[in-house]
């Protein structure tokens, strides 16, 4: 059964469907996917050039559905087509939720954190990994959060700041473009404020990431992380700026438990998520070729794209619910933060 992996339409300004098509991990210089890669591609394109890479059957990528397919995309990018769509088709449709709402009209909701509504399969590490610099030895002297920091969580990035100083710790943000360089970086730490309504769509990169680089993670208890790994092992479980800096302080005043957290790290490689993540959609493509699955969407018929569509003109949500998550999201991090 043929494979259409959908490529967001915007990363045809950089890259043709051919260029795509013919692009190996292997031959790639890290550099090039650090200024493509988005949310959407990671899911798109990762996943295309790992399959690939493994000689997966029967793969193809496009802009479009593809009837009779397996079309597997980003929520953001179905949704667009969905839009368009003018014709029905018989295809099967496997929606990259991502963070996202669930989207409604696919046959397969793939997650990246452990999820009741969907498949969990790891989500792709960064590419290009450089690792902490091991002539940094055992000092911790630079911690960094690696991501956008968001305005409602600006407060615990302040404090975070502002008490890291007291103990010789610089903390910085990492923006995007640099989310693959860890050489001088000593500790990560992801301390989110809506871990305990957010966290359950949230994957565990900033973890995989980490452990990869070869340096201790601190955050805050997500499914995700906790599906890889109970704290304790390989990350260390905060909820609250206070228990970052018990943590940082802990780890400073006793090299021993600093060196025994990067000792259990250190055999883990880039190799062993990825090969995590491939499985995942190894055993879930197998699965459809050779077993079929019962499809949910309606897309192969007319009335079925008509009520899709009205759907969806009606499923927008108001306004005041982002509002009311944001607001939420800046009383949790004044309680972090207390």
């Amino acid at each position: 059964m043929l494979i259409n992996i959908i490529i967001p339409k915007n990363l045809s300004n950089q890259l043709s469907l051919s260029e795509i098509d013919s692009w190996t991990i292997e031959e790639t210089d890290p550099s090039c996917f650090q200024t493509i890669m988005s949310g959407e591609s990671v899911w798109s394109l990762r996943t295309f050039l790992e399959l690939k890479r493994v000689n997966y059957p029967n793969l193809s990528v496009s802009h479009d559905f593809k009837p009779e397919a397996i079309n597997i995309g980003h929520v953001n990018t179905l949704t667009q087509l969905i839009k368009v769509l003018k014709k029905p088709f018989n295809g099967i449709i496997v929606s990259c939720d991502a963070d996202r709402s669930p989207f409604p009209f696919a046959d397969i909701n793939v997650k990246q954190a452990p999820s009741k509504s969907g498949i969990f399969i790891y989500h792709w590490p960064e590419i290009g990994i450089i690792p902490r610099n091991k002539n940094r030895g055992l000092k911790i002297e630079k911690a960094a959060y690696f991501g956008v920091p968001r305005k409602r969580e600006a407060l615990i990035h302040d404090v975070l700041e502002r008490e890291l100083a007291k103990l010789g710790v610089e903390y910085i943000i990492i923006n995007k473009g640099k989310w693959h360089d860890y050489s001088e970086i000593d500790l990560s730490i992801a301390l989110r404020s809506d871990w305990r309504f957010r966290g359950y769509r949230k994957p565990g990169s900033k973890l995989y990431n980490s452990i990869i680089a070869g340096i201790p993670f601190i955050g805050t208890p997500e499914p995700s992380y906790l599906e890889y790994q109970k704290p304790g092992h390989s990350w260390l479980e905060a909820k609250k700026v206070s228990e970052v800096v018990a943590h940082v302080q802990r780890l400073k005043n006793n090299e021993t438990h600093y060196a025994q957290l990067i000792a259990k790290i250190d055999p883990i490689n880039e190799d062993f998520f990825i090969k995590k993540s491939l499985s995942g959609w190894i055993q879930l493509l197998d699965s459809i070729s050779n077993y079929g699955i019962k499809k949910r969407n309606k897309l192969d018929s007319k009335i079925g794209l008509l009520t899709i569509k009205v759907l969806q003109a009606v499923k927008n949500q108001p306004r005041f619910t982002f509002v009311t998550k944001s607001l939420q999201g800046y009383i949790e991090a004044r309680r972090i933060v207390s």
